[in-house]
Formats: structure tokens, C-alpha cells, sequence
């Protein structure tokens, strides 16, 4: 999926190289302000510190603990790793990762978690 979404940005009649908004204009290139790779490393932390819903105020075991580290270590590497990546690449995961943020903090609520099952 993710090699799909890169080739697409290229893909002609797409509209991508139009499409941008703000600082980054063109979603076939890359942020030159660095400010979305920044952003979705950010997101992807956060993320990351919410944790799994279901088990909104458990107590993580050790091993839990070490991957969330490790997670929270990969939001921080990405950054410099995917900084040259293009800008709609970016928008789709600060997309994915407000939705899945959201999500996360909806269903942490007993009301909703309730009325979901």
C-alpha cells in the first residue's frame, strides 16, 4: 500500500502536483520547510503515548512498556528518514493519524464504548 500511495503522487490526471495548500503547493514534492515530516512524527508519538483504547488506565507489563518505547523512539527517527518524501505521502498519514487519534480518544469515553459494544 504504501509503495502504491509513493507511485501515485506521479501518476498523470491525478491532480497531485495542484493540489497542495500552504507552504507545500505541490503534493509531488517534498516539504521544503520540513514542517509535515515534523508533524506526522509528532502524530505518530502521540499516538503512540495514548496507547490502545482498551486499556485506557491499565497498567502496561514490561514488555508492553519496552515496545512503546521503542515506538515512541521510531516516531522520532522517522523524521529525519522520511524527510525527503513527498508531501501527499505526509498529508495521508497526518490524515490516518488524526482519524485514528480521535478514534482512540472517542472510545476511551464509557458512553461510546458502551453504545459500540
Amino acid at each position: 500500500f504504501f509503495f502504491a500511495l509513493r507511485k501515485m503522487v506521479y501518476v498523470d490526471g491525478v491532480g497531485l502536483s495542484e493540489g497542495g495548500m500552504l507552504w507545500f503547493p505541490d503534493l509531488t514534492q517534498h516539504d521544503p520547510y520540513y514542517m509535515l515530516p515534523v508533524l506526522s512524527g509528532l502524530s505518530l508519538f502521540g499516538m503512540v503515548s495514548l496507547g490502545d483504547a482498551g486499556q485506557a488506565g491499565a497498567k502496561p507489563d514490561a514488555q508492553q512498556q519496552m515496545v512503546k518505547n521503542v515506538m515512541r523512539g521510531a516516531a522520532v527517527v522517522i523524521v529525519p528518514a522520511t524527510a525527503w518524501f513527498e508531501s501527499g505521502v505526509f498529508i495521508y498519514w497526518l490524515t490516518a493519524n488524526a482519524l485514528a487519534v480521535t478514534q482512540t480518544l472517542a472510545l476511551r469515553q464509557p458512553s461510546i464504548r458502551s453504545a459500540v459494544g
